[in-house]
């Protein structure tokens, strides 16, 4: 339970990223203003995407993980797409708590609850 609750927490806030990277959807005036914060934020969303797959290999094999992972993937995506088009500022605060929650999630698969 807790790879998939780690897997779609990484994935909300990867897909949050991916938003407010654009500089005009962007709920942070610091994207909206640098090209260079953009691009950061940008790069650590494809980082956490491709994070988001390590908790789901911890307890399944590779070739179960990718299609949950494509799943999952494409819930979130839609779930913070709805998210950020009604609000967007809640979106990003969305994305923080979710963060934690991929955080806490992570640290119990890596121990081995």
């Amino acid at each position: 339970m807790f790879p998939v609750i780690a897997t779609i927490s990484l994935s909300y806030v990867s897909c949050a990223g991916f938003f407010h990277a654009h500089p005009k959807r962007s709920a942070w005036s610091l994207t909206r203003d640098s090209e260079r914060a953009s691009t950061a934020v940008r790069l650590s969303s494809w980082v956490l995407l491709f994070a988001a797959f390590l908790p789901l290999t911890a307890v399944q094999s590779v070739e179960k993980a990718i299609p949950t992972w494509l799943a999952v993937i494409l819930g979130t995506g839609v779930v913070s797409l709805l998210a950020a088009i009604f609000r967007p500022r809640i979106h990003l605060w969305s994305g923080v708590i979710a963060g934690g929650v991929a955080l806490f999630s992570s640290v119990l698969v890596m121990v081995g609850i």
